[in-house]
Formats: structure tokens, C-alpha cells, sequence
């Protein structure tokens, strides 16, 4: 059997609050990046993003953890074997709100148990 992990996407997309782009932007966006990902044997399970910016407090901006909690009732996710990957503070705080490592890619904080990388590829290389 192949080893490998399903991929969910969190993401905070405050840009689309603040007007730098449309949330039509964000899904064409969204569509070319799976387009891609597909086209090279990488599958998405799901995508969840927070369209809001810092005025809108609620659960889902991460670092709160409103995203995660609603991929857990969707999915069955063993959260004992999942990781996280991310590349700021909110990322970092999100993974230790649930137990999970986190590589930092292109992480600049000063916390000792980040697994910091370059890229995703660096990601692979450490997960085997």
C-alpha cells in the first residue's frame, strides 16, 4: 500500500476583505493552483479559506482554530498522524493549538520546534 497524506488547505484570505482582489480573483486563483497540482498527481481533499481581515473577529481566522474543527466534522482525520505546513505565525500557533508539527517553510519565528524549510519539496523530504 502507498504511504501518503490527504491535503487540506487553510487559508486566511483577508485580501479579499480588504479589496485587493474579488472573490472571484480568489476562485479563478484557486482553480489554476488545483488545475496544477492535479496535473502533477497532487489531490486536494478540500480548501478552506477565510475571506475576512482583522475587523471581522470570529472563529475561522487563524490562528483560530474554526478551519481545522470544521475539516474534523467533515472528514475522519487522525490528527495523531497529521502535520502542518505554513509559513507564518498564525500557521505556527494553529498547528500547536492541535498537537501537530509544524514546518515552517521560509518560517522566520524563533521557536525551537519548527521544522523549518524552503518548500514543500523540503516538506517531502523530511516526511520520507
Amino acid at each position: 500500500m502507498e504511504k501518503g497524506f490527504q491535503i487540506i488547505i487553510v487559508a486566511n484570505q483577508y485580501v479579499i476583505a480588504d479589496g485587493i482582489i474579488s472573490i472571484n480573483y480568489y476562485y479563478s486563483f484557486t482553480r489554476k493552483l488545483l488545475t496544477i497540482l492535479q496535473n502533477n498527481g497532487i489531490n486536494v481533499l478540500n480548501i478552506y479559506y477565510y475571506p475576512h481581515n482583522d475587523l471581522d473577529h470570529c472563529c475561522y481566522k487563524k490562528p483560530k482554530p474554526g478551519m481545522i474543527e470544521k475539516a474534523l466534522k467533515e472528514y475522519d482525520i487522525d490528527m495523531q498522524s497529521s502535520i502542518y505546513c505554513g509559513d507564518s505565525q498564525a500557521d505556527y500557533l494553529l498547528a500547536k493549538h492541535f498537537g501537530l508539527t509544524f514546518y515552517g517553510i521560509n518560517y522566520s519565528g524563533k521557536e525551537n520546534d519548527v521544522r523549518k524549510c524552503n518548500s514543500l519539496l523540503d516538506v517531502c523530504k523530511y516526511i520520507g
